[in-house]
Order: C-alpha cells, then sequence, then structure tokens
C-alpha cells in the first residue's frame, strides 16, 4: 500500500495520474528548468563546476531554451532548487562525490545501528527521521545554510550516538540500572 500510495504522490507531483490535480504545482516546471541548467553547468564543468555559489552568474548561460518560454527570458535564479544538483554545478563530480559518500556514510550507519539495536530506540529513531527527512526536502529545495545545517548537525548526531551507544540508548541505560 504504501509503495502505491507513493508511485501515486509522485505521478501526482508530476503531473500524472489522479492525483496531479491536487499535487501538482506550477513551481515543479519552474525547478525542472533550474535543474536542468544545474546539470548543464556541471556537465560542462565536469571537474570543477561553475564554482561555488555561481549558479546565479552561470544560470542564463547554461539554460535550456525552453526556460526562455517558462519561466522567461527575464528571469533568473541563483540557486538550482536541489541541493545534490546544486553541489553539482558548483563543483563537479568530485564535490558531489565526496557529498554522496558522506551521506552514504551517515545512511550506513543508521542502518547499521537500527539493525543491531534489538529494542526500540525512541531518540536515535528521532534523528534518523529527522535526517531522512532533511535529504527528502534537499531534493526540491535550496542550498541555503538554515537548512544545510540541520542536515550536517543531523548526520553527525547520527554518527556520534551510534558510536557512543552501540547496543541502544535503552539497552545501555538498562544495563546501567541493574549493575549500580
Amino acid at each position: 500500500g504504501v509503495v502505491v500510495a507513493g508511485l501515486l504522490g509522485l505521478a501526482g507531483i508530476l503531473n500524472k495520474g489522479p492525483l496531479a490535480s491536487l499535487l501538482y504545482s506550477y513551481t515543479i516546471k519552474l525547478r525542472s528548468e533550474y535543474w536542468k541548467a544545474g546539470i548543464n553547468m556541471g556537465r560542462e564543468n565536469p571537474l570543477t563546476g561553475v564554482g561555488i555559489d555561481s549558479y546565479g552568474i552561470y544560470y542564463r548561460s547554461f539554460r535550456e531554451l525552453s526556460a526562455t518560454v517558462s519561466p522567461g527570458v527575464g528571469v533568473s535564479t541563483d540557486t538550482a532548487h536541489n541541493v545534490y544538483i546544486d553541489i553539482f554545478s558548483g563543483v563537479g563530480f568530485p564535490g558531489l562525490l565526496a557529498y554522496l559518500v558522506i551521506n552514504g556514510f551517515v545512511l550506513f550507519t543508521a542502518l547499521k545501528h537500527l539493525k543491531k539495536t534489538k529494542t526500540f530506540d525512541g531518540l536515535f529513531l528521532t534523528l534518523f527521521l529527522g535526517w531522512a527527512a532533511y535529504q527528502l526536502q534537499s531534493i526540491a529545495s535550496i542550498n541555503q545554510i538554515g537548512l544545510a545545517l540541520w542536515g550536517w548537525l543531523l548526520g553527525g548526531l547520527i554518527i556520534a550516538y551510534a558510536r557512543a551507544y552501540p547496543d541502544g540508548i535503552i539497552e545501555e541505560r538498562k544495563s546501567e540500572s541493574k549493575s549500580g
């Protein structure tokens, strides 16, 4: 059921299927134009990108012809509205790869900890779900420091927590109270 609901939701967001009238927004079309320009920047400059925070300077040079119709010739933006594409356009494949490795390490650590923990650990689950929510929203959001702070902070807390409490904090507290 979750998979079907997820697919219907994704289709609706992309202006397809029965939920399109509820979920599709014109800004999605605009974001796709911004994403294309960012991908073009990264492809043209695969090793260095166009420079950190330089997306806005190069947007008009790398946008697709369709972007001159919608959002329009005079429209510019300073971000790709996708953190991954923004990093790729700014620093190329090396930066994107580093960002993916870091996020992969956080995900690997979290999943390993969740599998290893024998009891419900609400604190760790909260950290993980917060980090996962940040990752999901970063697909359609800008790389703004107030938001990025949460992604880095939660990722670091997940790794630190998993190292400090390898069997989960609840198990740790129970064993301390029995021995003390």
